[in-house]
């Protein structure tokens, strides 16, 4: 399993579907590991939850700031 595609993965199903989202903010291991089609393991899915949750941040950051690169 290739951790960072899953993560990538996991980002674009997370932002194109509203009730994935609420299901990963009210249970993240188990919407990981149903976006990924597989279990996680135990001693990594901490590590990937909250990869997915710093690239789901950083993203929208970058996009807000391109937002406001265009104004000026």
């Amino acid at each position: 399993m290739d951790i960072k595609e899953t993560i990538d993965d996991t980002v674009k199903k997370l932002k194109s579907d509203k009730d994935l989202q609420k299901k990963f903010m009210s249970d993240p291991k188990g919407a990981l590991e149903s976006i990924a089609g597989v279990k996680i393991p135990d001693d990594q899915v901490d590590k990937v939850i909250d990869a997915i949750q710093d690239k789901i941040k950083n993203d929208t950051v970058n996009g807000v700031l391109d937002k406001v690169k265009d104004l000026f």
